[in-house]
């Protein structure tokens, strides 16, 4: 059975309405369209685990990480 993992920014111990995949995107200066098409997942459903509406399989977050250019566990690690 897959294991879907939630992913979320913390900052203070405080959830933040900020994840972790939005603020890598974001110092990358790169589009949920492009990151979607390089990680093969549908704009949508990025957009959905940006806000934290979804959960992501460890192969997805995998994909995602790879077109990010980090480690899956970066993903995933509290921020701050």
């Amino acid at each position: 059975m897959q294991k879907t993992v939630a992913i979320f920014g913390y900052i203070g111990g405080e959830k933040d309405n900020m994840n972790r995949i939005k603020e890598l995107r974001e110092a990358r200066h790169i589009t949920q369209v492009e990151l979607a098409s390089s990680a093969s997942i549908s704009q949508p459903y990025l957009h959905d685990l940006e806000n934290n509406r979804r959960g992501a399989r460890e192969e997805t977050l995998q994909r995602i990480a790879d077109a990010l250019g980090v480690p899956v566990e970066e993903l995933t690690e509290k921020a701050g």
